[in-house]
């Protein structure tokens, strides 16, 4: 990731039905959550797409100086990146699994072979990419595995409708 090592990683996931957590594997904050406490991990529940007080920790956490890492891993993929990735400063990242680029190139490339089921096609985040913009960033790579991932190279506020800053984001939670 260029030379710079990600500040924090923000994984929005299902495994406590609709939770919220600051590590890449929910099933683990499940069973370990008072020991990631002791460790210093944030640790956070809540519904990651209805509850706007949630949506607005999450969007204050993109928003702190340094690099971001978004993996959207709960129940509706789609909507996640097109809600979440308007928050992204530049040279942050969004990623998702259970991706491919479209529904031919998993027939053919990656179904029952690389994975076997798709929840994200770029159909579904082609406006949200096009909007900030978000470039693909290793997707070579990613897509070996099933995985998306998008890095925002530029953002100006003042050219991004309905951009969050860290500013309006204290703000909007005040």
């Amino acid at each position: 990731m260029d030379d710079s090592r990600p500040a924090r990683i923000i994984g929005l996931g299902k495994g406590c039905a609709g939770r919220f957590t600051t590590l890449h594997r929910p099933e683990v904050v499940q069973i370990h959550s008072h020991v990631l406490r002791k460790l210093g991990v944030d640790y956070i529940q809540g519904d990651v797409l209805d509850d706007e007080e949630v949506k607005w920790k999450i969007a204050e956490l993109i928003a702190q100086s340094g690099t971001s890492v978004l993996i959207c891993d709960n129940g509706n993929k789609p909507r996640e990146f097109s809600y979440y990735s308007r928050f992204l400063k530049s040279k942050d990242l969004i990623l998702s699994y259970d991706y491919s680029a479209n529904c031919d190139y998993f027939e053919t490339t990656s179904k029952d072979k690389i994975w076997s089921f798709w929840q994200i096609l770029d159909e579904h985040i082609r406006n949200a990419c096009e909007t900030l913009p978000l470039m693909p960033y290793l997707q070579k790579v990613f897509a070996k595995a099933a995985w998306l991932c998008r890095r925002n190279y530029t953002f100006d506020p003042a050219c991004v409708p309905n951009a969050v800053t860290a500013d309006s984001a204290k703000n909007y939670a005040a």
